[in-house]
């Protein structure tokens, strides 16, 4: 069962409603057209505003990951100087073995492991088997200084 509900006067017939449709001024298509349009260009509207959010978003992450990159410790110069030497580690050698054999008469040996960790930007004292050490100036034996 179909209800069909219609409101007016009464007065009005059939065919005075499809004529006066017809005679609808033109700026009431044009609004309706309007309408139409408007629902569009909001849901283009929609589609540019999550681009332009996805396009921000990469570039907020690419410029972050650049400033990571750009402002990360440098890592210590591996070329020795002129007045330093290099030694390579090997088995069962340990950083207070080499800095005890390597220092100069009267140096603390703490204070020679110390600088060699510093000039080679080691953060604990293990190193590996092969491990190229640089002999900061002033802790050799033959630098004397």
């Amino acid at each position: 069962m179909v209800h069909v509900w219609e409101l007016g006067s009464g007065t009005q017939t059939q065919a005075n409603r499809r004529a006066n449709a017809a005679k609808a001024p033109s700026s009431d298509r044009h609004y309706i057209r309007s309408t139409n349009i408007s629902s569009t260009s909001f849901f283009t509207g929609w589609k540019m505003a999550r681009s332009l959010f996805v396009v921000a978003a990469f570039l907020l992450l690419f410029v972050g990951f650049s400033f990571m990159r750009s402002f990360a410790d440098e890592p210590v110069s591996t070329v020795p100087a002129a007045n330093e030497t290099i030694v390579i580690a090997d088995a069962g050698d340990t950083l207070w073995s080499i800095a005890s054999d390597v220092k100069r008469d009267g140096m603390d040996t703490r204070q020679a492991v110390h600088r060699i960790m510093e000039r080679n930007g080691l953060s604990e004292s293990q190193i590996d088997i092969g491990a190229r050490l640089i002999i900061p100036a002033g802790v050799g034996a033959d630098e004397g200084s």
